[in-house]
């Protein structure tokens, strides 16, 4: 997501759905404008500089912004050869321990 006084733009990797908003006509976020072709500059122009942010800080060691992320998110880092251990479900939760249990 990135954010200017006059728009917001969240970019879901890697298919969406994506959202635009114009701050200052629509504060409140009701209307997405990401489809409207009046605002594509400003959709395009956020997302570069979105992207740029992410090719400059982001460890790629670690960055699954592209890969097919569903459900439980990554677990470990990505590297070569671990895609297939990289993305595993949720460890079972423990029975929470209350007073009575005691």
């Amino acid at each position: 997501m990135i954010r200017t006084p006059g728009w917001k733009y969240v970019h879901r990797y890697p298919h969406g759905p994506h959202e635009l908003y114009d701050m200052d006509r629509d504060p409140g976020e009701r209307e997405n404008l990401v489809a409207d072709p009046a605002r594509a500059s400003a959709r395009d122009e956020l997302a570069a500089r979105l992207d740029t942010w992410f090719a400059t800080y982001v460890d790629p060691s670690t960055d699954g912004a592209r890969l097919p992320v569903a459900g439980t998110g990554q677990r470990t880092p990505v590297t070569p050869g671990t895609l297939g251990t990289a993305f595993e479900p949720p460890p079972a939760r423990a029975k929470p321990v209350t007073p009575s249990d005691g």
